[in-house]
């Protein structure tokens, strides 16, 4: 059994290729399931990259695509997020006590 569980579509910023397609990938490479992760990253800092995704477009889409692929793919919905800021401070806080 082969699976894939971070996986980012164009519904990213950091990729654009569309979830379907990499739905149709997965199938034809034998995978029995797959995540989406895509980045909802708060705290990350301005640039290239806007890491907040569309939670209802993203939610609306996988759950049509999970249900046109049931047969094939098991087609599971993530997150990946991550705090900078939240998380530097409670880095740095034992070193500054």
């Amino acid at each position: 059994m082969y699976s894939d569980s971070h996986l980012h579509s164009s519904f990213s910023s950091d990729s654009d290729t569309p979830m379907e397609e990499m739905i149709q990938t997965a199938i034809s490479k034998g995978l029995s399931s797959m995540c989406f992760t895509e980045h909802q990253d708060l705290d990350f800092p301005p640039g290239e990259f806007d890491f907040l995704v569309d939670m209802d477009a993203y939610h609306q889409t996988l759950s049509t695509l999970a249900k046109k692929y049931q047969e094939q793919i098991h087609i599971r919905f993530g997150i990946e997020t991550f705090w900078i800021i939240r998380c530097k401070a409670l880095i740095l806080l034992p070193c500054l006590t």
